[in-house]
C-alpha cells in the first residue's frame, strides 16, 4: 500500500510538470510583495481621488496549500509575477482625517491589453529576472517588462459576478506621505474579489466563498462566492529609488480543479503503473 501510495504521489507530480508548470493545491494560496506606483493624477494634487489611477508590479514568492503544509518555493516553478492597474471610482471619508475608503475599477489601458474588466494579470516564466525584496529593477518601464516576459497564466478583474469588487479601507490619501512612511509603516489596508478572466492554469478554477459587510470587507451583492479572493497591506515607499511610491504584500486564494485533459493524463499514468506493477509480479 506504501508503494502504491507512493507511485499514485509521483504520477500527481508528473501530472503537474506536464500538463502545467505550476502544480496547484485544491485551495491554493499566493504570496507576494509589491511595488506601487500612483501613475495617474487626474487634478495634480498629490492625493488619492476618484479617477486616479495606481500600478503595481508583483513577485509571488510561495504557492501554498491554505490550511495544509504543502509549499513551494520560487526556484521549484521557475517565476510567478503580477501585474495590476487600477482606478479609483469612489471615495468616502473615515472617522479619521486623511484616511479614507476606496473603491476600484479597472482602467482603459489596462483593459486595452487584457480584455474587459481586467485588473491583474499573472505571469509564468522558467527564466527569473525580477526581485521585489529589494528591488532590481530601475523604472516602472523596467519593473513592467521583467513582470511580463513570461506566458500569460491568469487574467482577473470585475466579470458578471455581483460579488466583483476591489476595496481599500483606512488608506491614507496623501501620496507624499505614503512615500516617505516606512517601509514598516502600514498606510492602508486593501482586499479583491474577482472573476477569473482568462486561465492558462492547467486547472478549472471553483468559486470560493467571500467575507461580507459589517464583518468582512465585502458587500456581497450576489452569492457571498467569486473566483479568487486578495487581501493585503499598503505599506511605506521610503527609500525606493526606482519610481515607485509605496510597497504592499498580497495574499491570493481560490480553489482549483484539474481540468479534464489533466484527469486524463493522471489515468493513463496510473494505469503505466499498475502494468509496470503487473509485470513485476509476474
Amino acid at each position: 500500500m506504501r508503494l502504491k501510495t507512493t507511485l499514485i504521489a509521483m504520477a500527481l507530480g508528473s501530472l503537474s510538470i506536464n500538463a502545467n508548470a505550476l502544480s496547484l493545491y485544491p485551495h491554493t494560496g499566493l504570496e507576494d510583495d509589491n511595488l506601487d506606483f500612483f501613475i495617474t493624477d487626474v487634478d495634480a494634487d498629490d492625493a488619492l481621488d476618484v479617477g486616479d489611477e495606481l500600478f503595481a508590479v508583483a513577485e509571488f514568492g510561495k504557492v501554498f496549500e491554505v490550511g495544509g503544509i504543502g509549499s513551494q518555493s520560487t526556484p521549484s516553478f521557475g517565476e510567478l509575477t503580477a501585474v495590476s492597474h487600477i482606478q479609483v471610482t469612489a471615495k468616502v471619508p473615515t472617522a479619521t482625517p486623511g484616511l479614507f475608503n476606496y473603491s476600484f475599477g479597472p482602467s482603459a489601458a489596462f483593459e486595452a491589453t487584457y480584455g474587459a474588466g481586467a485588473m491583474l494579470a499573472l505571469f509564468l516564466d522558467p527564466t527569473p529576472d525580477l526581485n521585489i525584496v529589494p528591488p532590481n529593477c530601475v523604472s516602472l518601464v523596467d519593473c513592467t517588462n521583467k513582470a511580463t516576459d513570461g506566458a500569460l497564466w491568469m487574467v482577473a478583474g470585475i466579470g458578471t459576478d455581483l460579488d466583483d469588487e476591489w476595496v481599500a479601507l483606512n488608506a491614507a490619501e496623501d501620496i507624499n506621505a505614503v512615500r516617505t512612511a516606512n517601509a514598516s509603516t502600514k498606510v492602508g489596508a486593501f482586499n479583491f474579489a474577482l472573476t477569473v478572466l482568462t486561465n492558462n492554469t492547467g486547472y478549472k478554477i471553483t468559486p470560493i466563498g467571500i467575507d461580507c459587510f459589517p464583518l468582512g470587507p465585502f458587500q456581497c451583492n450576489g452569492d457571498a462566492a467569486t473566483d479568487i479572493v486578495g487581501s493585503g497591506d499598503l505599506l511605506g515607499g521610503n527609500l525606493l529609488t526606482n519610481d515607485a511610491d509605496a510597497r504592499s504584500d498580497t495574499d491570493i486564494e481560490f480553489l482549483a480543479v484539474p481540468e479534464p485533459a489533466s484527469l486524463l493524463l493522471l489515468g493513463a499514468s496510473l494505469l503505466g503503473i499498475g502494468a509496470t506493477r503487473r509485470r513485476k509480479s509476474a
